[in-house]
């Protein structure tokens, strides 16, 4: 082999180093990204593992989850939460129902929160709910579950409708429960309401 088929060979095996470390380069940084922050990979399993699964116990729920009422008839709904074992410093909710069957007519207040700086009905079919300042800081139990809001409805034609939160596990800008002093969204679950206007 001349001198001159040496230099091309040492010249085509640098290049393919090159491109071998690029390839593996663009493989770690794709894969790094789709790891989320805070997780493991596991390469015997090839799945991603929480190091810290953190698990959300709080839930609002609504009272009735199942109406039957005729056209032209009223009902209220209650708005309840829970969170076993925290203490909650405040609360969004968002809940989203057809205007064309149902009208919401008012929203009263519970007791828990003292603050209820945001209570807005809007003609599209929302409400929105924002409040804080707790009357007690009291850890809650298993068995609390606390009124957050009443809301009076009209039925108003014949139809099956849906109640339901505007909910996205881990959001923060939608229905939320807020930890006392972590500040962090412990809402884990919601339900929804189906009313059966006849």
């Amino acid at each position: 082999m001349s001198d001159q088929q040496k230099q091309d060979f040492k010249k085509i095996i640098v290049v393919l180093l090159v491109l071998l470390l690029l390839f593996v380069a663009i493989f770690f940084l794709r894969f790094w990204k789709k790891t989320p922050l805070g997780q493991n990979f596991n390469p015997k399993t090839s799945k991603v593992v929480p190091t810290t699964a953190e698990i959300l116990v709080g839930k609002f729920s609504l009272d009735p989850v199942e109406e039957k009422i005729k056209a032209g008839g009223q009902f209220t709904l209650k708005i309840a939460f829970s969170a076993p074992g925290k203490r909650i410093d405040g609360a969004d909710v968002i809940l989203r129902f057809d205007p064309q069957m149902l009208q919401a007519l008012e929203a009263t207040a519970g007791t828990y929160f003292s603050l209820y700086p945001r209570k807005e009905i809007k003609k599209e079919g929302t409400i929105q709910v924002t409040a804080f300042a707790p009357s007690s800081d009291k850890i809650l139990s298993e068995s609390d579950e606390i009124l957050f809001l009443t809301v009076s409805f009209k039925a108003l034609k014949a139809g099956v409708s849906q109640i339901t939160f505007d909910y996205q596990k881990g959001r923060t800008n939608l229905t939320t429960l807020v930890e006392s002093k972590t500040s962090k969204n412990i809402l884990g679950s919601v339900n929804q309401a189906k009313i059966i206007i006849q």
